[in-house]
């Protein structure tokens, strides 16, 4: 018994170890790429040729993609230490899902395959919610989507489910035409 109390120790001591070394890898990582994001937007606004705006258009994606990583990884330390905390800011709906596809235009053209909005009139709102969150996990699920597809569409679909006195419940459903998932890997 004192062998079992001594490994899980260790082990809980291996996890905070790891968890922080995340934590830190990440802070560290994502002030420089807050940098080239940056200074990519300035290049936005100078004068540029149709290739350079295609290459800092690849940039600004691969940046953004890379920040969402790195805060998955923050994220996972986060859970691992009991330490996620949701902010709760207001933001408009339907830009914001606008602004998230938008960032995915340039893969999806690349491939051939269509991203379709369908936003329910009734979510033309303002939300209370955590926006950094809601686009980590529509970003994860777009990409899988595009990676996942070969040609077609994706969709993202925003509707109202349910409306309380001055709260409702939204539902993001993604569909695409891929490969899907098979039946022995679902929950």
């Amino acid at each position: 018994e004192k062998a079992l109390i001594s490994a899980k120790s260790e082990a809980e001591k291996a996890t905070r170890v790891k968890s922080d070394f995340l934590a830190n890898m990440s802070h560290e990582i994502r002030t420089p790429m807050n940098s080239v994001l940056g200074m990519a937007e300035l290049l936005q606004v100078s004068p540029l040729n149709l290739e350079q705006q295609e290459l800092l258009n690849i940039l600004q994606h691969s940046s953004k993609t890379l920040i969402s990583i790195i805060n998955d990884i923050l994220d996972f330390s986060k859970l691992e230490a009991n330490k996620m905390t949701a902010e709760k800011i207001s933001f408009q709906l339907h830009p914001f899902i606008q602004e998230l596809t938008q960032s995915y235009k340039l893969t999806a053209n690349e491939k051939d395959i269509e991203i379709i909005t369908k936003l329910a009139p009734d979510t033309d709102i303002i939300v209370f919610s955590d926006s950094t969150k809601l686009h980590q996990i529509l970003s994860n699920l777009l990409n899988n989507a595009l990676k996942f597809t070969i040609s077609g569409n994706i969709t993202i679909e925003v509707t109202q489910t349910t409306l309380f006195a001055d709260n409702c419940q939204l539902c993001f459903k993604i569909t695409d035409t891929g490969i899907g998932i098979e039946n022995s890997a679902l929950p």
